[in-house]
């Protein structure tokens, strides 16, 4: 799905920003998912844009992905030190989420990708969160 992103947004991936986790499902507690535990799979990345280049991004992000059926909720922008997501896509047939915004200026545009609550594998306790900066 992120790579379907960056494609609807004509942007490059920020090679050195991924972020990967896997997080209590919804009403289940905060933090990371404990072994054997069910849990969303929550996936950052940030696509490069100038800060002049980041609203038009934003906005052709969220009428694109309108167009692919997406249920779009809008935020208040925050501020420059205190971001916040400027829109959150949800694909209901599938349940999973895009937030997208939240970069502090000289940062292009924050994506986040979460997958429904999944139950853990069968052999195994839930993955373990990786990270790369």
């Amino acid at each position: 799905m992120q790579g379907h992103v960056g494609e609807l947004a004509g942007l490059e991936r920020d090679p050195w920003t991924k972020l990967i986790a896997y997080y209590r499902c919804s009403g289940r507690g905060m933090g990371i998912a404990d072994d054997g535990e069910a849990y969303e799979l929550s996936s950052a990345i940030r696509l490069k844009a100038t800060d002049d280049q980041r609203p038009e991004v934003v906005r052709a992000l969220r009428e694109k992905l309108a167009g692919e059926g997406f249920k779009i909720t809008s935020n208040e922008p925050g501020s420059a030190d205190q971001p916040a997501w400027d829109f959150e896509a949800v694909h209901e047939p599938d349940r999973y989420t895009v937030r997208a915004g939240k970069a502090k200026p000289g940062q292009g545009v924050a994506v986040v990708v979460t997958l429904p609550c999944q139950a853990p594998p069968t052999a195994a306790g839930s993955p373990a969160p990786t990270a790369t900066i």
